[in-house]
């Protein structure tokens, strides 16, 4: 008889002991409600596609989104130099699976747009870097585009100090390099580039071109 009870007391204690253990897993988030396990992040938004047109004398910019979770807003931000970014405009996140949205600015020079969305605590990322060019009709070209070895640039003859810079499409310069006065083509060597979309800029006879192209 006393055997039996010391038995009946050891099931007792395991069954205690997996009730508290179980408790203590739903407390803490653990595996038994799928919460707080290794790589459960919350991504913010998944994708930003960002547009930017001319059209009637404005500058038409759109953006769509992949996958909005807990974002707070959108801000339009644009800079002559693709570096010094300035905010133009705020608009509220949807938060939806996906979503559109449009804006419409002023810009006569070239100008680079990108868009800043920033989440309910305050976390930032960003979009790709779009550029505008000042004029449809330009005179900078880019060939052969999508390159492979190196690039050559078409544009009006240079001044004296022109010059020339390849930046990565978050706006970090990659390569520059000075134009000799009167050219009017400068290569690159651009083999040791990683695959991407790459903004070309010149800065000659007091203005400043600027093109894209693909590795």
């Amino acid at each position: 008889m006393k055997n039996r009870m010391l038995s009946l007391s050891r099931i007792v204690v395991v069954i205690v002991v997996l009730l508290s253990s179980t408790t203590l897993l739903n407390a803490q988030g653990g595996p038994l409600n799928g919460a707080g396990g290794d790589g459960d992040t919350t991504v913010p938004v998944k994708k930003i596609d960002l547009s930017v047109t001319r059209n009637n004398g404005r500058v038409n910019i759109s953006w769509s989104t992949i996958g909005e979770s807990q974002l707070s807003s959108f801000t339009i931000e644009k800079s002559l130099n693709a570096s010094t970014f300035v905010p133009v405009s705020t608009v509220s996140a949807k938060n939806t699976s996906s979503a559109f949205y449009a804006y419409s600015d002023e810009a006569t020079a070239t100008t680079y747009y990108r868009i800043k969305a920033t989440d309910k605590v305050g976390s930032v990322s960003y979009s790709s870097i779009v550029v505008l060019s000042a004029k449809a009709g330009k005179v900078l070209s880019v060939y052969p585009n999508p390159a492979v070895n190196s690039i050559t640039l078409t544009h009006t003859p240079a001044s004296v100090g022109a010059s020339v810079s390849v930046l990565n499409i978050l706006g970090k310069t990659v390569a520059n390099k000075s134009i000799l006065f009167g050219a009017t083509q400068t290569s690159f060597n651009v083999s040791s580039f990683s695959k991407g979309t790459y903004i070309v800029s010149i800065f000659n006879n007091g203005q400043t071109e600027t093109t894209q192209f693909v590795k």
